[in-house]
């Protein structure tokens, strides 16, 4: 009797254990959720129910939608004794092949410990890469890949050589990961990338947190390398640590480190806390960024404080290295940039501690004065209490440059908040066309935004502010323009009935 690939699928579903309900399938303890996959077609969907599944999956192409029935803190796919990466993307899989709701772990392969992606671009969702561990990747390695991963945790993934809790491989020019809302904690690795690692590799990184990642050598929290662009946006860079063993060895990046013709676009992103250790402090490198080999970076409405290292607490730019910086905040109390071997930055619209000033007070050792800087006191509202907002009073508030903020979508700062906000009670410094941005990941919002007149009221007067601005906001919006509450690039009848919802005083 001769069988049909469907038959032959179905008899192994059956003695797999695995039941079938219409387009659904349903995996329980104790069965092999590799089966259900064999035994799926496209458009399928594979249940997972609560259990540790000893197992390593791959997904073959399919085009299916395995996740669980109760999410990752009960349903474990655990790679112990298999010594092979848990999780495989290795074919045509899109962003219809999705894997939803799991922890992985004890995963152990050459590359991608937890997850090999090779030329795929799945969706990963709200799952966590846990304890897994690689030579490349101990999380996850991507190599060629276009995944696009959400609501994701990476944490206590090591790798032998870089990349502990991901690794980006790709050729200049080819589109990358795109990682929303992820978590990367407690990663190890010995050379590059304690958090992340790219080579010639683009991702785009939004609302991402890499916190206390360790490397021995360069780029606790991500290392960037090989031509590697990466955008990177309201992401956290916290107490990362690079912390070089021998005395010999040189520690660059707490936070991030770029080199070889790397040139991340970073926008909206803190850097607080990172450190490099060395055990000769002359090698301790760029507590937050370190720049090397030509990289040009372009930093962006970042707040960077209580960064350390012994060469530049804030930066450290050599060989060439040349990053653009414009409306951020370098604040501790070391030298906050320092360069070497005809490294530099452009600097414009920043709050540097003792820079000087634009003017003849600059320091020119800290790179060129494009204007606009000042070396006064952000005013945060608690510094030791790790609170980066800025105080009303704060010198940082309408003091930015408006054509500094990429156009086309950045119009939110690191919480989310409009970018462009205009403070009555602050005369503008900045550039450009009010509302003024401001200097720093976090754009000060006014606790009375309806209050126009800046009377601690709002009312008639504030309909007649109003009415004195009717009509569209200037090209291009945003930002937008003052007088216009609602943010759809025009003052009109809308914004009175958002005065008329804050009506009274002021709270």
């Amino acid at each position: 009797m001769r069988f049909t690939t469907e038959l032959a699928a179905a008899l192994y579903l059956l003695l797999s254990g695995a039941s079938i309900c219409a387009n659904e399938i349903h995996v329980y303890s104790g069965e092999s959720i590799q089966a259900a996959i064999i035994g799926a077609t496209n458009d399928d969907e594979i249940i997972v129910h609560p259990g540790t599944y000893n197992e390593s999956i791959d997904f073959l192409g399919k085009a299916i939608n395995v996740h669980s029935s109760d999410g990752s803190d009960v349903t474990i796919l655990d790679g112990t004794g298999i010594f092979t990466s848990v999780v495989t993307f290795a074919g045509t899989e899109g962003s219809d092949s999705i894997l939803e709701g799991f922890t992985i772990t004890n995963g152990n392969a050459s590359n991608g410990g937890g997850m090999l992606i090779a030329g795929a671009g799945p969706t990963i969702r709200d799952c966590i890469f846990r304890e897994n561990s690689a030579e490349y990747g101990g999380g996850v390695f991507n190599s060629h890949g276009t995944p696009m991963i959400v609501g994701c945790t990476f944490e206590h993934n090591a790798a032998q050589y870089s990349g502990g809790g991901m690794y980006n491989f790709a050729y200049p020019g080819q589109p990358g990961a795109t990682l929303t809302d992820c978590y990367f904690s407690e990663n190890t690795a010995e050379n590059y990338g304690g958090g992340m690692r790219n080579w010639d590799s683009s991702p785009t990184i939004t609302d991402c947190t890499f916190y206390y990642n360790h490397i021995r050598y360069r780029g606790a929290g991500v290392a960037n390398g090989g031509e590697s662009h990466p955008f990177v946006m309201s992401c956290l860079f916290d107490a990362n640590r690079t912390d070089t063993l021998f005395a010999n060895w040189d520690g660059y990046g707490g936070g991030l480190y770029n080199a070889e013709n790397s040139s991340p676009i970073l926008v909206n992103c803190i850097f607080h806390t990172n450190t490099v250790v060395a055990m000769n402090p002359w090698l301790s490198r760029g507590g937050a960024i370190a720049n090397m080999d030509n990289a040009s970076p372009a930093i962006i409405n970042c707040t960077m404080a209580g960064n350390h290292a012994n060469l530049g607490d804030g930066l450290f730019n050599g060989d060439s290295a040349v990053p653009t910086l414009a409306n951020s905040i370098l604040w501790h109390d070391n030298d906050e940039i320092l360069n070497e071997n005809m490294g530099g930055a452009h600097i414009s619209y920043c709050d540097i501690k003792n820079c000087g000033g634009s003017g003849p007070g600059w320091d020119y050792d800290l790179g060129n004065d494009g204007g606009g800087n000042i070396e006064d006191d952000p005013l945060f509202v608690n510094y030791a209490g790790r609170d980066l907002h800025l105080m009303p009073d704060s010198p940082c508030i309408d003091a930015g440059d408006n054509s500094a903020v990429p156009p086309g979508g950045v119009i939110t700062d690191f919480e989310g908040n409009s970018r462009f906000v205009d403070d009555p009670e602050t005369d503008d410094t900045g550039n450009g066309t009010p509302p003024i941005v401001d200097i720093g990941a976090y754009e000060y919002q006014i606790p009375c935004p309806a209050d126009l007149t800046g009377d601690d009221q709002v009312n008639i007067d504030d309909i007649f502010a109003v009415l004195g601005l009717w009509g569209d906001c200037p090209d291009p919006c945003p930002p937008y323009c003052v007088g216009d509450l609602t943010e759809d690039c025009a003052v009109n009848i809308d914004d009175i009935f958002a005065i008329l919802g804050q009506w009274g005083p002021c709270e």
